[in-house]
């Protein structure tokens, strides 16, 4: 519904709760989930891992991904019909935020992301 969730298209997987985490098989059922050149992986009815090249990247999908579900509940919560982008554009702007993408997450705004961070909480 918004660019920043260009980011996430045909990048993400999905692994079903399993309780509380004693198995070691699951460690390959995830992985199983997330594979490349998928990033993100949402884990059911328990919360979200991003993975990135580098901490900065992996952080700023993760700071992407709570914005981009906060905005898709708001919008939905309208129950008004949303526009939705076009595949094309969708798949144009994944690419370019992508690992080796000119807007990769965290090549630009990492910096700016950890003053935030720093400002909201600090130690």
């Amino acid at each position: 519904l918004d660019l920043d969730s260009a980011i996430f298209y045909n990048s993400v997987g999905y692994h079903d709760f399993e309780g509380l985490s004693i198995d070691y098989g699951e460690q390959e059922r995830m992985g199983a989930a997330l594979p490349r050149p998928k990033h993100t992986l949402i884990l059911r009815n328990h919360g979200a891992v991003t993975t990135g090249k580098s901490i900065a990247s992996a952080w700023c999908r993760h700071f992407y991904l709570h914005q981009v579900c906060q905005i898709n509940l708001l919008a939905y919560s309208t129950g008004k019909p949303l526009t939705r982008p076009s595949q094309e554009s969708l798949e144009q702007a994944g690419a370019a935020a992508a690992e080796d993408g000119m807007f990769c997450p965290g090549n630009v705004e990492w910096e700016a992301c950890k003053k935030l961070v720093e400002r909201k909480m600090p130690f």
